[in-house]
């Protein structure tokens, strides 16, 4: 039996689709992940739980790597990361994604995995409230 926190990580958010209660009308959501700057921007949390709230509130299963403890290394940040990209089916990239070594190394596996690629700025054009919040 294999222990790897990393890999139970990984089954753990593939089974979100089977999540739903069997009671409950599920219809498939895409499973989307945020990507943007972490590491020395000070107000991260607030901009990816802005992001993740939003894509939720138009229908999305949001993986947020903002959620994730303190105290790991970048490393095992960029590993639970990546795994988390895996399960998904599109990935939305904040404002600064391209100064964030993290940010560009995760667009890079997603266009390696075909997947959507999409800019969080235009996606909230319709959001004015939510741009306001983001200052973008």
């Amino acid at each position: 039996m294999n222990d790897n926190p990393i890999k139970k990580l990984a089954a753990f958010f593939k089974g979100l689709n089977d999540a739903c209660d069997t009671h409950v009308s599920c219809s498939p959501r895409q499973i989307a992940y945020i990507a943007g700057p972490i590491s020395n921007c000070p107000n991260y949390k607030n901009q990816f739980n802005i992001a993740a709230k939003a894509l939720q509130e138009d229908g999305y299963i949001v993986l947020n790597p903002a959620i994730l403890p303190c105290g790991l290394d970048y490393q095992q940040y960029m590993d639970i990361g990546c795994k988390m990209l895996e399960c998904c089916d599109v990935i939305f990239l904040l404002h600064g994604w391209y100064e964030s070594p993290g940010a560009k190394c995760e667009l890079k596996q997603a266009l390696e995995r075909n997947m959507q690629v999409r800019d969080f700025k235009k996606h909230i054009e319709r959001y004015p409230i939510i741009k306001k919040e983001l200052q973008i």
